[in-house]
């Protein structure tokens, strides 16, 4: 399954709709930091955003109140956040369990009001063992009871750094803990320092996800918040869906896309390098056409067939199916063969980079688009005994 994350661009109900028509995208996830409860001029409102895509036939939608990005370095982009009712008191208190109970009260009622799925908010981690874990624990607890008390189901967010996702037996520990409480699902976030791609991963952080998705998603469904590329591990270990968009903001969670913008500040870069499935990542234009050029046969097994026009929503509608592709030929696998079949494709995908790199003549970039994932994924085979 692909979901659309949000986007502060106005574009969001048009491609999102055409996508979803094409069956290259299954739903959409609403942010309060990028869609406003107040017209603006250019982009609907989240009520009428997201009636917008019902009435197209867009079927997976979501709020994601997005509670963990207050804890980022710098955060302050808040010129749509803040028309959005989510706080008894001031923005960002949760120091106590009275401050955590309103706001995920308030959370549920936008939600309800949306008619969504109920989507508890949570607190950045750095630590699975710290009081910040312990929070999010609480909060976790406290979504569960407010969502039994209204008789709804309600998904679980669990968000953390690098080192969050690295922190081995502790992550695990953790973890455990959280699935105790017999979610109805649950999305997971990997946040970063900038939207840079090649996300700067490490096979300690891939192998993290991978064992917690694996727990989470026998029973449960598990999305991977802005996970595109990134996240196919996860999906080879049992989780179910990934989020991507058309800007680098939707693709990556990083604390720079939560920084105040000028007031004339756009909604991220376009992004519009053709991705290419057998390397799984993505070329400089430029390059894709030397590769194109110097060798039609390696380009079209790539891509694969031809290159997409060098315009966003063509760029972005040939991304979608390319990793919508990847997601279900995964996701028709068992486990076992998810995981198998991933790690051939990644050592082939190290091959494909030396070829492509040769025709174009660029330095290969196999070491951040296929190794971390690569080795962070066979780290989890290895523990899984295969």
């Amino acid at each position: 399954m692909i979901l659309v994350e949000d986007s502060p661009r106005n574009t969001v109900a048009k491609w999102s709709s055409e996508a979803s028509d094409q069956g290259l995208i299954d739903g959409v996830i609403v942010s309060p930091f990028c869609t406003s409860t107040v017209t603006n001029g250019y982009k609907p409102t989240g009520e009428v955003l997201l009636q917008r895509l019902l009435d197209d036939g867009v079927a997976n939608l979501w709020f994601d109140a997005g509670t963990h990005a207050l804890q980022m370095p710098a955060a302050g982009d808040f010129r749509f956040y803040d028309t959005w009712d989510l706080w008894g008191g001031s923005r960002g208190n949760l120091n106590s369990t009275a401050t955590q109970r309103e706001h995920i009260r308030r959370v549920f009622h936008v939600q309800s009001n949306l008619d969504v799925p109920l989507l508890c908010p949570t607190v950045l981690l750095d630590n699975p063992v710290s009081q910040a874990s312990q929070r999010s624990l609480e909060m976790a607890r406290i979504g569960l009871d407010i969502a039994q008390e209204r008789g709804a189901p309600v998904f679980l967010t669990i968000a953390g750094s690098s080192t969050f996702w690295s922190a081995a037996d502790s992550l695990d520990a953790h973890v455990g803990a959280l699935a105790q409480l017999e979610s109805d699902g649950w999305f997971l976030v990997q946040a970063r320092y900038d939207a840079s791609m090649p996300v700067p991963a490490t096979a300690n952080e891939v192998f993290g996800l991978c064992r917690t998705a694996r727990s989470l998603g026998e029973d449960a469904f598990v999305h991977v918040s802005h996970g595109d590329f990134a996240a196919l591990p996860a999906i080879a270990a049992g989780a179910d869906s990934i989020g991507t968009g058309w800007d680098t903001r939707q693709r990556v969670c990083a604390y720079a896309s939560y920084v105040e913008r000028p007031p004339a500040g756009d909604g991220g870069g376009w992004f519009k390098r053709p991705s290419h499935r057998g390397l799984f990542g993505f070329l400089h234009r430029q390059h894709a056409e030397l590769v194109a050029t110097g060798d039609a046969a390696l380009s079209r097994r790539l891509v694969p067939g031809v290159l997409p026009a060098d315009a966003a929503q063509e760029s972005f509608e040939h991304h979608a199916a390319t990793l919508q592709a990847l997601v279900d030929d995964l996701l028709s696998r068992g486990l076992r063969d998810r995981y198998e079949h991933l790690l051939r494709e990644y050592n082939t995908a190290i091959d494909n980079w030396t070829d492509a790199a040769n025709h174009a003549r660029f330095p290969s970039d196999q070491n951040s688009w296929i190794i971390p994932f690569r080795d962070g994924l066979a780290l989890y085979g290895a523990e899984e005994g295969w």
